[in-house]
């Protein structure tokens, strides 16, 4: 197994870890909004931390799965354009999206810390956690996606193919 294939497993397991902190990000929002419900229809006011905490975990749940999404191809892509063109030329469309993304995510992790300082403040009057904590996992799934695809970028170099190029279809 070389070096780009483990860190591909890496990667799948990052993968499979994030999406079970999403689901789980889910399942918490469900049953705090389900239990803030009955209560309320049965004590006439409802659990008044419920929907801030809601807020945080939808956030978050959001920013977990941006890589789940990346990693399974589910991200939304101009195929209709690219299947279009010669192979020569999907090749170079593929290799221009990837550097387009890696520009993109450079720009948004060069900017993260000056973001996240101006980020202060609890995140809200029921939630006594720093702002800043809302974006972190965003910027992690970026640094994420940005390493994956140099991965992929890599992977083309090294075998002289790109597979999800052989069929295009989702």
């Amino acid at each position: 197994m070389n070096t780009i294939d483990r860190l591909n497993r890496w990667f799948d397991q990052i993968e499979r870890l994030f999406l079970v902190i999403a689901v789980l990000c889910l399942t918490l929002m469900l049953a705090g909004n389900a239990a803030n419900i009955a209560i309320r229809n049965v004590t006439g006011s409802g659990l008044s931390f419920v929907f801030p905490w809601t807020t945080v975990l939808f956030v978050w749940m959001s920013f977990f799965v941006f890589f789940v999404i990346y990693r399974r191809k589910r991200d939304i892509a101009i195929t209709f354009v690219i299947e279009r063109l010669a192979p020569g030329g999907r090749f170079a469309a593929w290799v221009a999206g990837k550097v387009v993304t890696v520009f993109v995510l450079a720009v948004l992790l060069i900017e993260a810390p000056g973001i996240l300082a101006l980020q202060v403040g609890d995140a809200s009057e029921f939630v006594e956690m720093e702002r800043f904590w809302l974006s972190v996992p965003f910027f992690i799934s970026c640094l994420l996606i940005a390493c994956d695809v140099a991965l992929e970028l890599a992977r083309a170099v090294i075998t002289g193919r790109v597979d999800e190029l052989a069929d295009p279809s989702p």
